[in-house]
């Protein structure tokens, strides 16, 4: 199984690594999909590299990233309205609109490519 994954990844250029019977395969903006195989099974997980868009210097996977930006995004919606009515008066809205758009679209896009990735490679491997 794993020769036939080298193939492909061979075949469409793609950056990986192998450390055993783990193969690595870098993508870009510091994603990892991480391949898994032991005698029957095939393991097949990603991972965000420190100094990505979503999480900032902590790796992690992505269902980790999504709790992590949740909890963050609720203090961050406390400390918003703690500050607008309390401390400052301006209009800090359009900055906490930016700040929830980007951490959607590198979500979603995160999300996207890892598991266009992941079915593939359980194509492959079928």
């Amino acid at each position: 199984m794993k020769e036939k994954v080298i193939k492909k990844l061979d075949l469409f250029c793609f950056n990986y690594s192998e450390s055993g019977e783990t193969l690595t395969i870098h993508l870009e903006f510091s994603l990892l999909i991480l391949i898994q195989f032991s005698s029957n099974k095939v393991l097949i997980s990603d991972r965000l590299k420190s100094w990505n868009f979503l999480t900032g210097s902590v790796a992690m996977s992505i269902k980790q990233a999504m709790l992590f930006n949740f909890v963050c995004m609720v203090l961050g919606v406390v400390l918003f309205i703690y500050i607008n009515q309390e401390i400052v008066h301006y209009d800090l809205l359009a900055i906490f609109v930016f700040i929830v758009f980007w951490i959607l679209f590198f979500t979603i896009y995160y999300l996207i490519k890892a598991e266009l990735l992941k079915k593939e490679i359980r194509d492959w491997i079928s």
